[in-house]
Order: structure tokens, then C-alpha cells, then sequence
């Protein structure tokens, strides 16, 4: 990649890539031109500005970083464009907070009164709060899916979703109690089915995008994620059962006399349930580890299912590379600052006391921006960019002129933006 610089909408920066941008370089003509240093002074300016501003600015934020990768993001050629404004994330903001504030209002005062009066009512009450509140978070995520599609353009075509959100929210629900009452075992045809109704009332112009996923291959990825978890907690359950009657009591150790005796049977409480607990702790660590690739899968799996017009995509996304860029990202730089700031503490004397004097300040300001200004720059820097550097390397698109030959529909573009996801303080992502 070269140097050169072009700014997009908005004034965010977007790269050029090498070459005449009209050819398509690659084998299905998808490539990604991000590039770090132009992407961190944006972080840095968003994360400035959301601060002064009291974190107004984030809805700004947030589009910027949106028309940065949408930007350097070429289909055949071609630059995603994305038109949303952060105006209408910010209105849509509003007009949720204003029907949310006092429905919660009515809501706690309700429950304290239930609860204080009609116990069993207000846990009745309680319960279906909470499945409502999975409700709005479904229907929220799905709204928001919709935006960021309607504000998603290639050669002046944009992208539309059409469906329910109510409906969509609905069948999350459900399906989320089916996994409950079949210990997880129905989640593949729960995600598959969701994912359908997702994917089946997406649009590009007037053509619906196709899906073509089966439960029974998510299954094939799913099950070690379930066995490993679920022996952890059959193993967890059959010690907590049988914590009385094996090995050393507690409740023992606490009546031995002399502190010399009880310092040592407490070692060897320690070390028996240690052992014991060892291979549960294994078996669980096992399994979270499934799950990361569990989910790393499903994104490759969803590449590999989905079609529109008559044009396909294939996949052979790295599992293990995008978890290198997670650790990359999220684990290294916290395992380092957790030892820069760690590590002088336990050698510290515990009597000595510490005093910054005129660099308290800038003291206090760097351990701000490591906590909350790391996380952005990590999370971009070394996580999103090398990742759709990756997915735009290892997929391809067959078919790719039945894309040129997709005209635009009739719009029905939601006026503002992302409300009920805003309210609930979730990040739906940079990308």
C-alpha cells in the first residue's frame, strides 16, 4: 500500500491502495486498504472528543470509524461507502431515552412496592422484566442491523433489510428457552434459524440476499464446546454433593488448636481440593477455549452459506489466526500492564507510602488513557484491522458479475439510528 491519502465523507481518512483502484487486484475482487497510523489519529481524535464532550461525541465517533472501513473496503473495484451521520444516531438516541427513562422509573417503584407487599407478585413480575428486557435487546440489535444495511452503499446501490424486529426478538426468546430446557443442546437450531431470518430479509438493491446454512453442521461445531462444558459442570455439581463426606473438613480445621496445626491442615485442605478440582478447571478451560473457536467458525461458516444473486462466497478464514489477533489485541498488552503496575506493588513494602507530588497528575492522565484509551487503540489497531485484512485475503466471491448486474429498489430507510442499543450502552461494533 502506498502513502496517499484521500478523505472520505465526513473528512475520515481513506487510503489508496496500489494500482488503479477500478481493476479489482485480487482473485473475487474483495480487498481491505486500511491502514494503522491514519486509523489511530482517528481513534485518538474520536476518544479527545468523546471526553470534552461528555461522551456526546461518541455518536460522531462512531460513524467516523464506520466510514473509515467501509471506505477502505473495495468490492471489484469498487469502495463501500457508508451514509449514516452521527446526527441520527444521536436523535435516535434521544427519542429512545425519553421512553425508556420513565418506563424504568415506573418499573423499580413498581417492583419495590411488589416486593415489600406481594412477594410472589413481584417475583412473577420480576421474571418478566427480565424476559422482556431479552426482548428489547433482540429487537434492539435487530433495528440496529437495519440501520447500519440502509446506510451501506457500493456504486450508489445501497443495502435494505426488510422483517420484523418484533418477530426476530420473538423467536430469540424462544429459542434461547429451548436451549435452557435442553441444556444447550437445541443452540445450533437456534442460531441457524435466527440467522435465516437475518440473512433472508437482507437487501442489496432489489435482491435478497440467499442462505443456505444447516443446524447439523453448526452441531458438528457446537457439540465439543457442550460436552467439554458440560462434564465440568457434572463434575463440579457431583463434588459439591460429595463435599461433605471425601477428604478433609473445613469446619474441622477451624476447631484444631495451635496455629502451627491449623496453618498446616490448612495446606492440606488446600492442596486435596486443589487436585480434585483440577481436572474441572481443565475440562472448563477446554471448553471456553471450544467456544472462542466456536465462534470464530460460525464466521467462516456464514461466508461459506450465503449467496446473492447467483454470485457465492468462499471462505478459508484461519481460526487460529484471528484468535492470535485476539490475544494479540486484548490479552499481551493487559498481561503487560497488569505486570508494569503489578508487579512494583508486591515488591512494594507494605509501610512505605508513595508520594507523586507535581506528577500526580500526569500520572493520573496516563493510567486514564491506558485503561480507557488502550482498549480502543488495541481493539482497532491489532484486532480489527489485521482481522478484515485476513477475512478480505481468504475470501473469495464466484460469480462476481451477477453483483454488477443487481439495480436499487424502493428504499424504506429508518429515519434515525441505532436508539435502543445506544440506550443500553452496547457497542455493536466498529465493523
Amino acid at each position: 500500500m502506498t502513502d496517499s491519502m484521500n478523505a472520505g465523507a465526513g473528512g475520515v481518512v481513506i487510503n489508496d491502495g496500489p494500482g488503479e483502484l477500478q481493476t479489482a487486484s485480487k482473485a473475487g475482487g474483495i480487498e481491505f486498504h486500511g491502514e494503522r497510523k491514519p486509523l489511530a489519529r482517528l481513534v485518538i481524535k474520536n476518544m479527545l472528543l468523546t471526553i470534552v464532550t461528555f461522551s456526546i461525541y461518541r455518536f460522531w465517533a462512531r460513524t467516523n470509524i464506520r466510514k473509515y472501513y467501509w471506505g477502505n473496503t473495495v468490492l471489484l473495484g469498487d469502495r463501500l461507502e457508508y451514509t449514516g451521520r452521527g446526527g441520527e444516531l444521536f436523535i435516535g438516541f434521544l427519542i429512545v431515552m425519553v421512553i425508556l427513562v420513565p418506563v424504568s422509573i415506573v418499573y423499580n417503584l413498581l417492583e419495590v412496592f411488589l416486593l415489600t407487599r406481594y412477594p410472589d407478585v413481584g417475583l412473577v413480575v420480576t421474571i418478566v422484566y427480565v424476559v422482556g428486557f431479552i426482548w428489547l435487546i433482540n429487537f434492539a440489535f435487530f433495528r440496529a442491523r437495519r440501520y447500519r444495511l440502509t446506510r451501506t452503499a457500493w456504486r450508489g446501490i445501497h443495502a435494505g433489510q426488510t422483517g420484523s424486529g418484533a418477530k426476530y426478538a420473538t423467536h430469540a426468546v424462544l429459542w434461547g428457552l429451548a436451549s435452557i430446557v435442553t441444556l444447550g443442546v437445541s443452540v445450533p437450531w437456534g442460531h441457524v434459524a435466527l440467522q435465516r431470518y437475518e440473512i433472508t430479509n437482507a437487501l442489496f438493491g432489489k435482491t435478497a440476499f440467499g442462505y443456505a446454512g444447516q443446524a447439523r453442521e453448526v452441531f458438528r461445531l457446537w457439540w465439543p464446546v457442550l460436552a467439554l462444558l458440560g462434564m465440568a459442570l457434572l463434575y463440579g455439581g457431583v463434588l459439591f454433593f460429595l463435599k461433605e463426606s471425601i477428604g478433609p473438613s473445613w469446619a474441622a480445621i477451624e476447631q484444631l488448636e495451635g496455629p502451627e496445626v491449623a496453618r498446616v491442615a490448612r495446606m492440606d485442605f488446600l492442596a486435596f481440593w486443589g487436585l480434585l478440582l483440577l481436572p474441572g478447571l481443565v475440562l472448563w478451560c477446554l471448553g471456553i477455549a471450544f467456544m472462542v473457536r466456536f465462534r470464530i467458525a460460525l464466521i467462516r461458516y456464514l461466508f461459506n452459506v450465503i449467496s446473492l444473486a447467483r454470485a457465492r462466497f468462499e471462505s478459508t478464514l484461519s481460526v487460529w489466526r484471528v484468535v492470535g489477533f485476539f490475544a494479540a489485541a486484548f490479552v499481551l498488552p493487559y498481561a503487560v500492564l497488569g505486570a508494569l503496575i503489578g508487579v512494583p506493588l508486591v515488591l512494594l513494602d507494605p509501610g512505605y507510602s508513595v508520594s507523586f507530588g507535581a506528577l500526580g497528575f500526569p500520572i493520573f492522565l496516563i493510567v486514564f488513557f491506558a485503561f480507557f484509551g488502550l482498549p480502543q487503540l488495541t481493539a482497532h489497531l491489532l484486532f480489527y484491522v489485521p482481522l478484515m485484512r485476513h477475512i478480505t485475503e481468504t475470501l473469495t466471491l464466484e460469480n462476481p458479475e451477477e453483483i454488477e448486474t443487481i439495480v436499487q429498489g424502493v428504499r424504506d430507510d429508518p429515519r434515525f439510528g441505532e436508539g435502543l442499543v445506544d440506550a443500553f450502552s452496547f457497542d455493536v461494533g466498529a465493523i
